[in-house]
């Protein structure tokens, strides 16, 4: 069987988004991708929250996934690129819980590649 390996340019998947409440950014198909990564960048006032990655099978039931780090958002202004390896899931997804909420937008993208 030939498999071809596929690669995710890098694309947007937040624009512009409000850090005052939670959020999902669009679904990202990864099928025959090793490697993901998500890079995030906030300007806020004094909000602060979390980052977690969720996959699904079907794009129906979603499951979070154990980061070795947590990623947060804090400060006013700051960026973080969160990478994900060797996924069974078809589709994933970022979120953004906040923990202190407070004015400020963040941008998301999406890049991958497999080897």
């Amino acid at each position: 069987m030939d498999y071809q390996r596929t690669n995710i340019a890098s694309y947007p998947v937040m624009k512009n988004i409000s850090t005052v409440s939670t959020v999902v950014s669009e679904n990202v198909v990864i099928d025959r991708t090793s490697l993901v990564s998500f890079e995030v960048a906030w300007t806020t006032t004094s909000a602060s929250g979390t980052f977690s990655v969720e996959v699904s099978v079907t794009g129906t039931n979603w499951a979070p996934i154990t980061l070795s780090a947590v990623p947060v958002l804090s400060g006013t202004s700051g960026s973080h690129v969160i990478n994900v390896g060797m996924m069974g899931p078809l589709i994933i997804r970022l979120k953004y819980t906040p923990t202190v909420s407070a004015s400020g937008t963040m941008n998301a993208w999406v890049g991958g590649k497999s080897y």
